[in-house]
């Protein structure tokens, strides 16, 4: 069989798919996930395909992901361990430091 106009032999058709089959689940079962709203900002990226240079931009900018890897894993740690240090260092100093708080007086 040839399946070369399928619809999920294209990555951003699969890249929609996955979209659209995690929003109906989240829909179905009322479960809260705020991560999905990032990739729904990836879909209108699949009329990319028309454009035929944006296309070429697009993947070349998805392959340099791919090359920067090791720099992104140290960049997270970083960002990690920066995030340890600032909990252990202010542990909650700032919390309501921008509203004030009505005291009850009883």
């Amino acid at each position: 069989m040839n399946n070369k106009g399928a619809y999920l032999q294209d990555n951003w058709n699969r890249m929609d798919f996955t979209i659209v089959l995690i929003s109906w689940i989240c829909y179905i079962t009322q479960i809260q996930f705020s991560y999905v709203r990032v990739f729904r900002v990836l879909r209108p990226l699949s009329s990319v395909q028309r454009i035929k240079s944006l296309k070429e931009m697009i993947n070349i900018l998805f392959s340099t992901f791919l090359m920067l890897k090791d720099t992104i894993m140290i960049l997270l740690f970083y960002f990690m361990v920066i995030g340890i240090v600032n909990q252990q260092l202010f542990q909650g100093e700032l919390k309501y430091r921008c509203v004030e708080l009505q005291t009850v007086s009883g």
